[in-house]
């Protein structure tokens, strides 16, 4: 018993000795914002939240506490460090019905190599999710691969790394750890104007199984381009309010995805996007990209739940179709049929989110379009 003991209290003093030797980085507290992947940089300084605060009183409740979300945020760091430690708290409750923990309360940590590729960085085993609301959450990187290099060649230039935050809940507070003595800096969100895709649950990342498997995530990423995800699941209903905080950013393009909201109020649809894209062409001429309903993969099995999507795209189709008739220039349109994931059976979680194999054809699909009309 007094081995036992001896043996146990020496294991706390180890972890204990090993926590003090970790040196602790607030990503809110750098000196320049390093937060990206959304607009208003300077105003969302101390938060992870997508909209600044002045837009409470203009959207409403249920738009605003999604907003709140880290959907589609991530932020870019250099360090010596082989051991990075991500801890953090988040308010809301870990998973969904539809959308698992990794991806609603996760991270994701990628590397970027020499030559500017990026690899995913596994924690398997190593990351501890709470139980409840507030219990600290954290993600434990050994960089076994990339310690044995540096033994071999004695490198010690610091390496750049991405870590995409949670797609369906609210950061509190975030610090990343690494050993003493490693060198670590934060680096500053990008300046260039972004492609700003605006839409529903499936764009704010229900269901990918992890935060870089959103479908806006992989754009940014194939793409190495700034992508803003206003996804709010439910609730993207092309509201005048709505395109006016769109009208703000000085965007690359849009992309207003938004028709699985619209079903059940199709008629909406021709006069909401109709104003909304002459909103935006008061602002700017750059490109805006329409996209189609998804559809679901039991379009055979349900005739009613088809009907519904069908007629939903019909409206787009009739949207479009009159905005060119009054001249509205790079204005783009992209298909149930061209998206694929209506067809794909293995394609969505629930028969109506899109799993992993579907965001990668979402991701596939919106880049073929928009890859010819980006600079």
């Amino acid at each position: 018993m007094r081995i036992h003991l001896l043996s146990l209290l020496l294991s706390v003093a180890a972890v204990y000795a090993v926590s003090a030797q970790r040196v602790w980085h607030d990503p809110l507290s750098a000196l320049q914002a390093c937060i990206d992947g959304r607009g208003w940089s300077d105003e969302l300084r101390q938060s992870y939240h997508r909209l600044p605060d002045r837009f409470q009183s203009v959207v409403r409740p249920a738009v605003w506490q999604l907003a709140k979300n880290s959907a589609g945020l991530y932020l870019n760091f250099s360090t010596t460090a082989t051991h990075i430690t991500v801890r953090y708290v988040v308010s809301e409750a870990r998973a969904l019905n539809n959308v698992v923990a990794l991806a609603k309360s996760g991270v994701d940590l990628y590397r970027f190599t020499p030559q500017g590729q990026m690899q995913w960085c596994t924690c398997f085993g190593r990351f501890t999710m709470g139980s409840t609301p507030r219990d600290t959450i954290a993600f434990d990187y050994q960089l076994t691969a990339e310690a044995s290099q540096r033994r071999a060649d004695g490198t010690t230039e610091p390496r750049t790394y991405r870590l995409y935050l949670p797609l369906y809940n609210t950061v509190e507070w975030m610090r990343i750890g690494v050993d003493s003595g490693e060198a670590f800096t934060f680096l500053p969100a990008g300046s260039e104007a972004p492609i700003v895709c605006y839409g529903t649950s499936i764009l704010q990342g229900a269901s990918a199984s992890r935060p870089a498997m959103a479908w806006t995530n992989i754009v940014q990423r194939t793409l190495q381009r700034r992508v803003v995800n206003l996804g709010f699941s439910g609730n993207g209903l092309m509201e005048p309010e709505l395109f006016d905080i769109l009208a703000e950013l000085p965007a690359a393009c849009y992309v207003i995805d938004c028709m699985p909201n619209l079903s059940s109020m199709p008629d909406s649809i021709v006069p909401r996007l109709t104003r909304g894209v002459h909103r935006l062409r008061r602002t700017t001429q750059v490109p805006i990209l329409l996209v189609e309903h998804d559809g679901y993969n039991n379009l055979y099995t349900d005739s009613l739940t088809r009907l519904r999507y069908q007629r939903t795209n019909k409206e787009l189709q009739h949207a479009y179709r009159q905005l060119l008739a009054e001249g509205v220039k790079q204005l783009y349109y992209l298909g149930e049929n061209e998206i694929g994931i209506s067809s794909d059976e293995d394609s969505q979680i629930d028969g109506v989110h899109a799993n992993d194999i579907g965001m990668r054809r979402y991701a596939q699909a919106v880049m073929r379009k928009l890859q010819p009309l980006l600079p």
